[in-house]
């Protein structure tokens, strides 16, 4: 799994700074995420204030103010450690072993699952994603977070003869960018659709799609 390049923090703006912590409490940072997210989930980002999350967590807006810069900052770091998360599982699911499209299937079903166990969470951050940031709009950041990580596997793919030759950085952008769609569609409709209907199309359209042979089986992503 590779790092994620640079912090990412809220774009710069001509506002005095804050005062922050030098040893921040874990536990108390922990504290205001949790709370965030659960106001995240009842109510979305516009509707948050600063005001209610030190209501939430039970402590004074600058304890709030000690740990994030704001509104934004807060929200930048909780798309960060969803983020993360996210990484992990389908770090996990990959395992290493195998040919470089049953691993990239594994993902596939990985990041499936995280977003069915983590739907309300997932179509907030969705929206929330043109926040601006210091390395550029949020939904692009996560899209290039993900992006990197697919990008070895798709290599290792071509070298083998398994996908067509094309250019690796252009793949997985687009690769990522059609499965966070379409996640972020069948939330949005409702989940409609059974979650095994999802995954095969993703898998069947991502195979014909990279594959050389054009196998429509759907039996890799």
């Amino acid at each position: 799994m590779t790092a994620v390049s640079g912090e990412i923090k809220p774009a710069p703006r001509k506002r005095p700074q804050r005062r922050r912590l030098q040893n921040p409490n874990p536990a108390m940072r922990v504290r205001l995420m949790e709370a965030a997210a659960e106001l995240l989930r009842r109510q979305g980002l516009g509707q948050l204030r600063i005001e209610e999350l030190a209501r939430e967590a039970n402590v004074s807006v600058g304890t709030v103010y000690l740990y994030f810069d704001g509104k934004d900052d807060l929200f930048i770091q909780l798309v960060k450690e969803f983020t993360e998360r996210l990484r992990q599982r389908m770090s996990d699911a990959d395992g290493g072993e195998g040919p470089a499209l049953e691993r990239l299937s594994r993902r596939l079903a990985a990041y499936l699952d995280f977003v069915e166990d983590n739907m309300d969470g997932f179509l907030h951050f969705r929206k929330g994603g043109a926040l601006d940031t210091n390395l550029g709009p949020l939904e692009l950041w996560a899209l290039d977070v993900h992006a990197d990580d697919v990008r070895p596997l798709l290599e290792e793919a071509i070298a083998a003869g398994e996908i067509a030759p094309a250019d690796p950085g252009l793949l997985s952008q687009a690769l990522v960018g059609v499965i966070q769609h379409i996640a972020a569609h069948w939330g949005e409709t409702g989940a409609r659709q059974p979650r095994e209907e999802i995954e095969h199309f993703l898998r069947v359209y991502t195979t014909f799609g990279l594959n050389p042979a054009g196998d429509r089986t759907g039996g890799a992503a």
